[in-house]
């Protein structure tokens, strides 16, 4: 028969960058597997942001999917207990569901895979807190070398440096980094209680090398070394990997790669954060980043001798994109279950399971998130126009306008009460609308809770600045897009572009440096047609927490705002502390707000998302406070996290599949690797796990015809066994004799 994988193979051998489940590495090393007496595989992926289906996009392929290829490729490894998953970070925050239940979602997926270690991304802190990003520290390991007490040299009870990985007597030691963004991309407040070390703050890569600035310290490096030369010394690492939140490319920069140049003994780094699919080697290390949204899988592999030492390069594998010269790809995660190996008896448990979970998840979910807060004004896009950033700009613009409108309409502060709507700028943060879809819409349509938090997935808070003219023509004309942009966006630092609402664009007057970068300078004038004054004149701006930063910090996304350490490079002028709105119409002091933005509704303060509620609400004539802003009851969601495990299963499994689907490794084992151990002896009894079903076969080979299945827990009477690194089991249960794989039988004592 005709090996089904060749035509991949030959694609791959062209070049093609599809990585399959089975197919050779995009770093094109295509040799055997070497012969080794232990391999251990990290199955990795980073930014899953809690989707756990496709609602957002299409091209997200869901948890169930995930789950069920994470399955199928660490059943792969001879020895089940030598796999181990890992997260690159960002793990709960994006999907609305996810957002709404604070997390749980992920939280479940992971107990059920197993996804033990995690670096520790941005959005960990996106609900709010410290506290939140601690309790997920309960239920994974988070690894962060650099994180530390602010003052001391004690890292957070709720994160640990590094984690030691042992089997068989060889040993892979795992570190884990945050991204050097950290600062400008978590609020002031919440990490004004720790210090961050990370080795890549304050270098980047410049033609093809690592340039500084002035706030590098090579003593950070320097640490990291050490610890990476101890855990060789000290635990025997026979390997070293940064588990790590850094990019590979893109906008935040190719910092991964920056690290494999600064510090030397990794020998490998697992990125994230910049949402690529990265598999190269750099400066001799590899460096892999999978994907986003579960739509990629990794796996690196390490073979070790009988001592413990690594004997070969790191093998990094990833699984392919959706589609191959336009025809759907059965080795992407997305398309898995057109793959034959979808029907495997274990991959189709574990996807049945999940499938049942994300049910549930939006069940509870839903009474909350289809309540209908409003309906859509302005129609969507023009008929015909389908550019990617002329559509996102129109959305984008809409929600913008909703924030302004309540502003202008519900502070009631003398001296921040403006009637003339046209007399108020907003500037938002472009990265904080996240919805990127429905792209085309009809006036009326219903805009539900479920877009809302969609759109808006943070709880960022209304803030009103003020800011002198000359400052406010200079934030506005950062980067601004052609003439034609309506409404215009900019980026500052490769860092996020903004909307800009209740202001026109005029022509180019000159231009201004910053970064060693020339840009563009334009008048700018209301939306009445009243100019914007390029000099002292105090004005007042809507903005929110995010962009702000704080006083004495840096904005996020690296917005230049007057007080911030983005605002004082380009020699803004700060006037005062902003104010934050209340939900009753009153200002208070944005430095009297508390730090935890779990507690800011509570307070009394506004946020983007519930200002944009309320103009729906009053558009059409509705009460907002009708609505209903209470929080997901997550602690219910305890009650049932495993309710689809082994029992819900076998109910929907009325006839199990005997057969089982051939798994095809790279190179087949032919000789198994001498060892001074004899196959155990027969104890009597033993136990299925780590499988849902097992197939029985009548003999001792993955070939051999399947006579019957077991299922999980099943306890059965053990003959004989042969095999030594490869060991199979001679069974008895009831009338069902024939041979099981030693890795799914746990000898009874």
């Amino acid at each position: 028969m005709k090996n089904p994988l060749r035509k991949v193979a030959a694609l791959l051998t062209a070049g093609v960058m599809a990585l399959g489940i089975f197919a050779v590495p995009m770093t094109a090393r295509a040799e055997a597997y070497p012969e080794y007496a232990t391999r251990i595989d990290i199955l990795h992926h980073a930014d899953y942001h809690g989707f756990i289906d496709g609602f957002v996009s299409a091209s997200d392929p869901g948890a169930a999917l995930f789950a069920a290829f994470s399955e199928f490729w660490a059943s792969q490894n001879p020895n089940r207990d030598n796999v181990v998953m890992v997260a690159g970070g960002d793990n709960y925050h994006g999907h609305p569901v996810s957002n709404f239940l604070m997390g749980e979602p992920t939280v479940w997926l992971y107990d059920f895979l197993g996804v033990n270690y995690s670096s520790l991304g941005n959005h960990e802190f996106s609900f709010g807190s410290v506290e939140r990003a601690s309790e997920f520290g309960e239920s994974i390991t988070f690894l962060a070398a650099d994180l530390f007490v602010a003052g001391t040299n004690d890292h957070p009870d709720w994160v640990q440096p590094y984690t030691i990985i042992e089997r068989d007597g060889a040993v892979v030691a795992m570190v884990g980094l945050m991204t050097s963004g950290m600062s400008h991309l978590v609020s002031n407040a919440i990490l004004s209680n720790f210090d961050l070390r990370t080795p890549t703050i304050g270098a980047y890569m410049s033609d093809g090398e690592v340039a500084f600035a002035d706030n590098f310290n090579e003593a950070w490096v320097n640490d990291i070394e050490v610890l990476i030369q101890h855990l060789r010394d000290y635990y025997g690492a026979g390997a070293v990997v940064a588990l790590t939140h850094m990019g590979t490319g893109g906008g935040h920069g190719a910092e991964a790669e920056v690290l494999a140049h600064l510090v030397d003994g990794f020998d490998a780094i697992i990125a994230g954060h910049t949402h690529l699919v990265t598999n190269r080697t750099v400066n001799g290390t590899m460096l892999a980043e999978a994907g986003w949204h579960g739509r990629t899988l990794g796996r690196l592999s390490f073979f070790f001798d009988e001592d413990g030492n690594m004997i070969s390069e790191v093998r990094s594998e990833m699984t392919g994109p959706a589609n191959i010269d336009g025809e759907p790809n059965p080795y992407s995660i997305l398309n898995f279950h057109t793959h034959y190996a979808f029907q495997n008896d274990n991959v189709q448990a574990v996807y049945n399971a999940v499938s049942a979970q994300v049910d549930l998840f939006w069940d509870e979910a839903g009474t909350f998130l289809n309540q209908v807060v409003g309906q859509r004004g302005t129609p969507g896009a023009p008929e015909g126009i389908e550019d990617n950033t002329v559509l996102r700009n129109h959305r984008n613009q809409w929600v913008t306008e909703l924030v302004q409108n309540h502003v202008i309409r519900n502070t009631t502060d003398a001296d921040w009460t403006n009637t003339v709507l046209n007399d108020w700028v907003y500037i938002s943060n472009f990265g904080g609308w996240r919805n990127m879809g429905p792209w085309h819409w009809e006036a009326g349509d219903d805009v539900t809770m479920l877009d809302m938090i969609a759109t808006m997935p943070f709880n960022n808070a209304v803030l009103l600045f003020e800011m002198y003219g000359r400052d406010l023509v200079t934030l506005m004309s950062m980067e601004a897009g052609g003439a034609t942009m309506d409404p215009p966006e900019f980026g500052l630092n490769g860092g996020q572009p903004a909307v800009v609402s209740g202001a026109v664009r005029g022509e180019r007057v000159d231009d201004f440096v910053y970064g060693g970068v020339a840009r563009p300078r334009y008048t700018w004038y209301f939306a009445n047609g009243e100019p914007i004054n390029d000099d002292d004149t105090i004005y007042r701006v809507i903005g929110s927490n995010f962009i702000w930063g704080g006083f004495g910090s840096n904005g996020g996304d690296r917005f230049p705002f007057p007080g911030n350490n983005h605002g004082d490079a380009l020699g803004m002028t700060f006037i005062s502390e902003p104010f934050a709105l209340l939900a009753d119409g009153s200002l208070v002091a944005w430095t009297d707000v508390p730090t935890d933005s779990t507690i800011w509704e509570e307070f009394g303060l506004m946020l983007l998302r519930d200002a944009m509620i309320e103009t729906l609400q009053h558009r059409a004539g509705g009460n907002f406070q009708d609505i209903v802003t209470l929080p997901a009851d997550i602690e219910g969601l305890e009650e049932y996290e495993y309710e689809y495990e082994v029992e819900s299963i076998e109910e929907v499994e009325e006839t199990p599949v005997v057969e089982e689907v051939p798994i095809v490794e790279e190179t087949p084992v032919v000789e198994e690797i001498p060892v001074a151990v004899e196959a155990p002896a027969p104890s009597g009894t033993g136990t299925v796990v780590n499988a849902w079903y097992l197939n029985v076969r009548a003999n001792a080979s993955s070939d051999a015809t399947p006579v019957g299945v077991l299922r999980r827990d099943d306890v059965v009477t053990v003959l004989e066994s042969v095999g030594t690194t490869h060991v199979w089991h001679r069974i008895q249960l009831g009338e069902l004799t024939g041979w099981v794989f030693g890795r799914y039988l746990e000898l009874n004592a």
